[in-house]
């Protein structure tokens, strides 16, 4: 967008008419629109990070139709157009500009969720195309199955036949030998009777019948056999017959058939199957790495370069980040992470890198080039290797082609792009935006929460919140017109009159979205409005959004009647979703099961509405911050007031006076509390976290899976069955475990694992590698802060401590001793004194302070006489010259030095540094951290430092080539007084502070310290005579004991003829 305006100057705060182009967050600025057209240079370029309403009032004039516009840096221009539509145009674009990134993310968002559901519905597919062709392969091989008995069957009936057929041939040929032996034996009895009937011509009578009877016979019994043969040959003509009828080849070429369909069905299915488990595979990379791949919020490059001093010749070593086409540069890297709002500089590229011959004075910088800006300058950097330079050019090259982006915005961007689910729902197909009411739903999704049918509040009428006359405009025709409003549960109900309203209520009873005639719309939240139409301006005007995305703009009669109805919305709104989290509707994340059967209390109410309250202000105000809600709730537990006023303060609203009455519900809520001795409470020092895990219990053979909602205080984890359990009943877990270690489990990325002081171990299970890793996180800051506040029971030392020495000598001789420690609380008369005076200042001077007193005087233990001096110096008292406090400063000091010297006898707590076994875990850190040690090194600097056995060692570089400090063994080491730093105190008498740059590596860096100490005390005690006799001793009696001799003679200091006494005890020796 592009346009005349008037905007007042910053270095002189006169109003000037400019001619104005907005490109992206970025607004040139120029004299005239002939400047423009003719391409010359703005006369100011701006980065825009906010743009505000502005009344137009000066000292001497007013200006209409007037906006703020916030750049980058904390800078702001007070600018004015000639008409209210220019204004809301302007103010449009800026804000359309501003929510670019975030339009970008969502655009990634739904690509990737698109990606996403188009792998998974191909891994379904071939899933399905799989189950269907192994389907088809269990047809088919039954169906082989059957036709390979079937052949079987055939050749069987064959055989049989065969069979058959040979027995009958072989009957027929005996048949046929009978037959020929009959036709012999008949033609012989026939020349027989021929002869007799030739010899006795001449006297027939004397012709012998016996002749003519035997040839008949014999004629007859040929017949007979002939017979036999005919029958015969016939049957065997029939077997043959059916013999040919069988077509055994048909069906063994139907089986090979079947055979070959198979096997292209189990290819199929196996290449189906395969591309499922592919496609799968895809979905869980691209899930793995959707937080670390590639986004378009990203910035382009970022890097320190040298750049040239505009005003002296010199070089200076900058941190420079490239987002889109800005292109800002801090001090280092740090200031960039901390302070992104606040750069040192930017500029805009304008094109490609230029060439520099990197001259500067009497010096030649390598690696040298130049930026063209927007601005009409050119920034002369130098980068340190050649490497550098081209991906620079490139970054700038691919930047000159983008819209610039605000740095502070694109990275909020992209923490809220890491931080989506690509699981969720999609909602929509279209672009969608960040600013919705509440971070933990989908992009722009709606919510409409459902009442549960088992909850016996759904059937109770909702009350009238607010009601009365308003001045509206039409859903559909958008002129102003007089209304007459109520407002029930979470909707809001258009009358034409109170009559009406009268009239309606009595015919139906209570009022009902799905029963009544009237307009309803569902309330989503209250913002101001001023009121500016196209022909005139409404008074006292606010604006209502429904949940359907749409703005009903609305005019109240006075200041207070507009007040009433915008409390009385607020007031819905949050009572409404306070009632939706409790039946676990809302947020997923803090409920565990079904919640509806919970009975939610007053004080629990009051919190979720408090929360509601928060989320909707920052959504308005600074979505940024929503995500934060929850940790202000925790941190300004008890103080909500001061929140809502610090607020106020920040955001000119009227928070506090909006929401007094709730206030003095949660302080009275919190008074309640603190009155209970038992209560849990909180402050802003001790480490919390609270979530969901799932916990493994064992059982007899196998382990079972509970969901629990855990919270971690300190070095205790709390468990309860919902959040709403926790929120009503926190004095009441239904299980409390205090740990002494927390560590992931090796053999799932999943799990994590704590240890009570009894050595039980507890298996957790979280949603997220992530979010162990928060909760693994948090855990140890609970063991430090417990260390540090000498909470000992935490550390493995009970106040009478049970050391098991397991010396086994076979399987059944154990010896087991107690040692009796002496513990205290290290509080003294004294102590309890200098307290309770410390409280009463407190009370007198800063009462918000009283809960810092505690953190105060263990801070200042032993050093208590600086304490009173630093208090003199802020609140301008004499604590110093009171005789009675100096008395007790010298009496604590003089105690601090004998309990230090009464507890270095104990066992020293190095020993929490070994692993389960008692062996020392092979830790070495390496790396890059801030040192400060006087006087060889009394500012910061950044070092490579190198924790490596027992000594500390800082090198220049990484080539380790020149030693900075060290190499030093580490006798101790301690938390520091700023965030991430600590004290390391050598065996050179130094002292050496660090200062690291977040809270993963301080803890790496701790626990390397801790292993590092643990390794000297155990390296010196082994090489004691004593432990070397032991571990020969051990090596030919018991060697699975010989890991544990420096917690013998640890334990055993000062009496070391006790321990050999109970060793020769045990294995009988002397």
């Amino acid at each position: 967008m592009k346009g005349l305006m008037w905007k007042r100057g910053y270095t002189f705060p006169t109003m000037k008419r400019v001619f104005c182009v907005l490109e992206g967050s970025m607004l040139s600025v120029y004299g005239s629109e002939n400047e423009f057209d003719r391409g010359h240079t703005p006369q100011k370029v701006v980065e825009i990070t906010q743009v505000q309403l502005w009344d137009g009032r000066s000292t001497f004039k007013h200006y209409d139709h007037g906006f703020i516009l916030v750049a980058l840096g904390g800078k702001s221009y007070q600018c004015s157009v000639d008409s209210s539509l220019l204004q809301k145009e302007w103010i449009h674009a800026i804000q359309s500009s501003l929510e670019e990134p975030y339009r970008i993310v969502a655009d990634e968002i739904i690509d990737a969720q698109r990606d996403l559901n188009s792998e998974v519905k191909e891994e379904r597919d071939m899933a399905s195309i799989a189950a269907e062709a192994v389907q088809r392969a269990e047809v088919a091989s039954r169906a082989i199955r059957g036709g390979e008995e079937h052949i079987q069957l055939l050749r069987e009936k064959q055989a049989g036949l065969a069979q058959k057929a040979r027995d009958t041939t072989d009957e027929m040929h005996d048949a046929e030998r009978k037959a020929a032996d009959t036709l012999e034996k008949s033609k012989a009895a026939k020349q027989a009777a021929h002869d007799d009937i030739l010899r006795n011509a001449v006297q027939p009578g004397q012709m012998s019948e016996t002749f003519k009877k035997d040839a008949a016979k014999h004629s007859a019994l040929y017949e007979v056999e002939m017979n036999v043969v005919s029958t015969l040959q016939k049957a065997i003509h029939d077997i043959h017959a059916d013999m040919a009828e069988l077509s055994i080849a048909d069906a063994v070429a139907d089986v090979a058939a079947m055979k070959t369909n198979a096997e292209q069905t189990i290819q199929q299915a196996t290449g189906a199957i395969h591309s499922a488990q592919t496609a799968k595979v895809k979905v869980k990379l691209r899930l793995a790495s959707w937080t670390s791949s590639h986004s378009h919020v990203d910035s382009l490059a970022q890097g320190y370069l040298r750049v040239k001093n505009t005003l002296r010749p010199k070089m200076h070593r900058k941190y420079f980040v490239l987002f889109g086409k800005t292109l800002c540069w801090y001090k280092n890297a740090d200031d960039y992470f901390q302070n992104i709002r606040s750069p040192l500089g930017v500029v805009h590229v304008a094109g490609p890198i230029k060439d520099w011959t990197g001259k500067v004075g009497l010096t030649t910088y390598p690696n040298a080039f130049s930026i063209p800006t927007v601005e009409g300058k050119e920034l002369h950097v130098s980068a340190s290797v050649a490497n550098e330079v081209s991906t620079w050019s490139v970054a700038i090259l691919t930047g000159a082609t983008m819209i610039p982006m605000s740095p502070e915005r694109a990275r909020d961007a992209k923490v809220r792009r890491d931080s989506f689910d690509l699981t969720s729902p999609p909602a929509h197909t279209h672009r969608m935006s960040f600013f919705t009411p509440t971070s933990d739903r989908l992009l722009d999704a709606p919510f409409s929460a459902k009442k549960d049918k088992g909850d016996e509040s759904s059937d109770k009428p909702d009350i009238v919140v607010v009601e009365g006359s308003l001045v509206k405009q039409g859903h559909f025709v958008p002129t102003m017109k007089r209304k007459y409003c109520v407002v029930v549960g979470v909707h809001i109900y258009f009358f034409d009159s109170h009559e009406q309203y009268v009239a309606l209520k009595a015919e139906n009873g209570a009022l009902s979205p799905d029963t009544t005639t009237v307009s309803c719309s569902e309330l989503l939240r209250v913002n101001d409005w001023d009121g500016s139409l196209l022909l005139m301006t409404y008074p006292h005007a606010f604006q209502i959004d429904t949940l359907h995305h749409a703005h009903i703009l609305c005019s109240a009669a006075s200041a207070k009647e507009k007040e009433r109805w915008m409390k009385g919305i607020r007031t819905a709104i949050g009572h409404h979703v306070a009632s939706a989290r409790a039946v676990g509707s809302l947020d997923s994340f803090h409920h565990v099961a079904d919640e509806s059967k919970v009975p939610l209390t007053d004080q629990a109410r009051a919190v979720l509405e408090f929360e509601t309250i928060l989320a909707d202000y920052f959504h308005q105000h600074n979505s940024a911050k929503e995500e934060d809600v929850y940790v202000m709730t925790k941190l300004f537990q008890g103080r909500e007031g001061e929140l809502l006023k610090h607020l106020d303060d920040m955001y000119i609203t009227s928070l506090a006076k909006d929401h007094a009455s709730l206030v003095a519900k949660l302080t009275k809520y919190h008074a309640a509390k603190l009155a209970d001795n038992s209560a849990i409470e909180t402050d802003g020092l001790l480490p919390h976290l609270e979530g969901i895990l799932t916990y493994d219990v064992p059982a007899l053979l196998t382990t079972s899976k509970v969901r629990v909602y855990a919270v971690v205080l300190g070095n205790k984890l709390l468990h309860f069955s919902t959040r709403i359990a926790a929120l009503t009943e926190p004095d009441h877990p239904t299980d409390t475990i205090v740990f002494v270690a927390a560590q992931a489990s090796p053999d799932a990325p999943l799990k994590l694992e704590i240890v009570d002081p009894q050595g039980v171990q507890r298996v957790y299970d979280a949603a997220s590698a992530v979010q162990r890793d928060h909760w693994i996180r948090t855990m140890h800051l609970g063991l430090e802060y417990a260390r540090a506040h000498r909470q000992r029971a935490t550390l493995k030392v009970s106040e009478r401590s049970l050391i098991a020495l397991s010396i086994c000598c076979g399987s059944s001789t154990t010896l087991h001793e107690i040692l009796d420690i002496p513990f205290s609380d290290e509080c003294s008369p004294e102590s309890a004194e200098f307290k309770q005076l410390m409280v009463a200042y407190y009370e007198e001077h800063n009462p918000d302070g009283l809960a810092s007193v505690e953190a105060l005087l263990m801070h200042f233990r032993g050093k208590e006489h600086l304490l009173l001096a630093s208090l003199d110096k802020m609140y301008g008292t004499t604590l110093v010259a009171n005789d009675h406090m100096t008395k007790l400063c010298a009496a604590m000091s003089a105690y601090s030095s004998d309990t230090a010297l009464r507890t270095a006898a104990a066992p020293g707590s190095w020993r929490h540094s070994l692993s389960c076994d008692g062996s020392l875990p092979h830790h070495k850190k390496a790396g890059f951290v801030m040192i400060k040690c006087s006087p060889t090194m009394p500012q910061l600097k950044k070092c490579y430092c190198v924790v490596e056995g027992a000594s500390l060692t800082c090198y220049a570089g990484v080539d380790m080539a020149h030693v900075l400090l060290g190499p030093w063994q580490i006798d101790n080491v301690s938390m520091g007084d700023g965030q991430f730093s600590m004290y390391i105190d050598t065996s050179a008498d130094t002292n050496v502070f660090a200062q690291l740059p977040t809270e993963v590596e301080f803890h790496g860096w701790l626990s390397a310290c801790h292993v590092a100490i643990a390794t000297h005390h155990v390296t010196v005690l082994n090489e004691s005579p004593l432990a070397k006799y032991l571990l020969a001793f051990y090596a030919k009696t018991n060697p699975a004991k010989g890991g544990d001799v420096p917690l013998l003679l640890d334990s055993f200091a000062g009496r070391e003829m006790d321990l050999l006494a109970k060793i020769d005890a045990v294995y009988h020796t002397s």
